[in-house]
């Protein structure tokens, strides 16, 4: 009587905090071992906005649209993502060490030049590009006994997307090592224990096939892209072990970006025989009466173009398949006392608390989506 008296006194909290029988661990076993079903389930239980402890760490987990929009545009000082950068330069290079030179080099250095090179006017220029060099790359598949459907669909994306951002002399044959790498991030990231000596070895590789690429620059053989990209180094004088691992961060962020959304785009058209057929019928009356032939789509394709309402369907599917297919977009840590909003409420956040952006509760919101 007396517990359940001091419990009906103590004022509701909000966010409400996830239960766990556990001091200091928490959650951290849940959320490492299963972190997408035990944040769908605590979203089920505590609301779209819930806080949890693991490892000593208060997470704050936003997944409604008005605290993902608020967090989103919160003060980047405030609300800081260095940490999870660290935690990124550390699972991938290995080398925590160098994380203030790699930052450095990637939001001062590398950055502004690819904001130029992936501005609408650069795209326009890099489209055609990108498509002869995923076209080139797919020609080498029908000729296989047997493929697997991802790596169908992702080198060549891979190898067009390396070839327009890093020149026609980067190291085209590092697709297995760099996936292999790529797959054991989650693991990383959560330093799980028992990591796999594969993984490492391709870093290991990686690496030095990045190295050899930024060494064996010359201004006057290499094409413009890779000239304009290596000179930047050479420019500040960053140390090869630094611009490698720089460059190796560089292609982890954009490839992360594409694997899943393409492969579960395909993989769920392929599972519908009408939806695939749709979008087929489409895409050839489109290539037909807007470019007369593949190959003429090929040479001139361009954003306009490939924006045309001729690709209403398969755009749709595209934005379709990115709602599903999104997961977490990143962790901030709170540097100081704050405040956001949560549509009428407010979420208060404490220094050192980590706030986890999840959009998949709004993503899968059957309101918003029916």
């Amino acid at each position: 009587m007396i517990t359940s008296r001091i419990r009906s006194t103590r004022a509701p909290t909000y966010p409400p905090k996830v239960r766990s029988l556990l001091p200091w661990v928490g959650s951290a076993l849940s959320f490492v071992f299963g972190q997408s079903n035990f944040l769908a389930l605590c979203q089920v239980q505590y609301g779209p906005v819930f806080q949890l402890l693991a490892g000593g760490r208060n997470i704050i987990v936003v997944t409604s649209l008005d605290s993902l929009t608020s967090v989103t545009f919160a003060d980047h000082r405030a609300l800081s993502s260095r940490a999870q950068h660290h935690s990124h330069v550390s699972a991938l290079c290995s080398d925590s060490s160098l994380h203030p030179q790699i930052y450095d080099t990637i939001a001062h250095k590398i950055f502004p030049v690819l904001d130029r090179r992936l501005s609408k006017r650069g795209l326009e220029d890099i489209t055609p590009p990108f498509a002869r060099l995923v076209f080139d790359k797919l020609k080498l598949f029908p000729g296989r006994s047997h493929v697997s459907l991802r790596r169908s669909l992702i080198e060549p994306l891979f190898a067009g997307a390396n070839g327009v951002l890093f020149g026609s002399r980067f190291p085209q044959d590092t697709y297995e090592d760099f996936f292999t790498l790529l797959d054991s991030l989650p693991k990383r990231l959560c330093k799980r224990p028992f990591w796999s000596l594969p993984s490492s070895r391709a870093r290991d590789r990686l690496l030095r096939r990045i190295s050899d690429y930024l060494e064996g620059a010359n201004p006057a053989v290499d094409d413009n892209v890779a000239a304009s990209f290596t000179a930047l180094f050479r420019e500040h004088n960053i140390p090869i072990k630094v611009a490698a691992r720089s460059v190796l961060m560089i292609m982890s962020s954009l490839h992360q970006n594409t694997v899943n959304i393409v492969f579960w785009l395909f993989a769920w058209l392929l599972a519908d025989s009408s939806a695939f057929s749709a979008v087929r019928d489409e895409i050839d009356k489109a290539v037909r009466e807007e470019f007369g032939s593949f190959q003429t789509f090929i040479a001139e394709a361009s954003l306009e173009k490939l924006d045309s309402p001729a690709f209403a369907l398969l755009n749709s599917a595209i934005l379709e398949t990115m709602r599903l297919a999104t997961v977490q977009s990143g962790m901030r840590e709170a540097t100081c006392d704050l405040v956001i909003k949560d549509g009428e409420r407010t979420i208060p956040i404490r220094k050192g608390d980590y706030v986890l952006l999840d959009p998949r509760g709004t993503h899968l919101d059957k309101n918003l989506y029916p």
